[in-house]
């Protein structure tokens, strides 16, 4: 296993640790000793997923950047199956990531961090599957994964049917539209060409 896939999964198993929302012995007495409001608020929240071997876990930016993700007040996703509500999810969590100046390490540990539930034991399994593949579990590589489970391609070229079968009937124009930009979004066709939509 290269380095760059142990640093990875070490993160991975140090995040399990770290998920029942504990905070360290060590930094709630660091955090009193800053004083005021914010060390009470930070005090609240769980300590940060363990980074990878190459990044101090005191590291200031490091802290930083899990603070102000928590923050943010996220969405965890419990794995419900509702196709639109996973994008969407996702949709949000590259907003964030994009605020935020997440790297592609930041990204991974911090999604896998809100998946609860059901998604949580998916992605149990779905990393020792790509672990055991040899494959680098980067950001997108989880969009693909995630994507593949809670919004398959069947269903997105069901979309993309209806899309093209999509007629105003007894709608409203307004409503027509509204569906109309909803669905636009599965066309292949207005995928490769996003200046004619």
């Amino acid at each position: 296993m290269d380095r760059r896939m142990q640093t990875l999964v070490d993160t991975f198993q140090n995040m399990a640790n770290v998920m029942g929302a504990r905070v360290g012995v060590n930094s709630g007495a660091n955090l009193e000793a800053q004083g005021g409001v914010e060390a009470n608020q930070r005090m609240n929240m769980p300590e940060p997923p363990q980074p990878p071997r190459n990044v101090n876990a005191n590291d200031d930016a490091y802290r930083r950047g899990w603070a102000d993700f928590q923050r943010a007040d996220t969405k965890p996703f419990d794995g419900t199956y509702d196709p639109e509500e996973a994008e969407k999810w996702l949709i949000e969590m590259e907003k964030l990531f994009e605020a935020l100046r997440c790297d592609d390490t930041q990204k991974v540990a911090y999604a896998i961090y809100l998946l609860k539930g059901e998604a949580d034991y998916w992605w149990r399994g779905m990393r020792r599957i790509l672990e055991g593949q040899g494959e680098q579990i980067t950001w997108q590589v989880f969009q693909n994964a995630f994507l593949d489970k809670y919004f398959p391609q069947d269903v997105r070229r069901e979309k993309e049917v209806e899309f093209l079968q999509l007629k105003q009937r007894n709608m409203s124009f307004e409503e027509y539209l509204a569906k109309f930009e909803r669905l636009s979004k599965f066309s292949v066709y207005l995928q490769m060409h996003p200046n004619e939509a």
